[in-house]
């Protein structure tokens, strides 16, 4: 597991959370394509997926609040 200081600065700046996110969808990704950009890029995709950039800092985003939460019931 990286270091602290290893990790970008906006994750050091976020939630235990948001780190421990990025890091498992990290080390998934250097198992399944190695270590470079594609694994830090697959694990930015998977951070994004409930956390957004806020300024210099990750936020989770509140449940329950996707694009289909407004979308009609059968």
């Amino acid at each position: 597991m990286p270091a602290m200081q290893e990790l970008p600065l906006a994750l050091q700046q976020s939630s235990r959370a948001a780190r421990e996110t990025w890091l498992l969808a990290h080390e998934a990704a250097i198992r399944r394509f190695g270590d470079g950009r594609r694994a830090y890029e697959y694990a930015r995709a998977v951070l994004q997926r409930g956390f957004d950039r806020v300024g210099d800092h990750w936020e989770e985003r509140p449940h329950g609040g996707g694009p289909d939460a407004a979308a009609p019931g059968p």
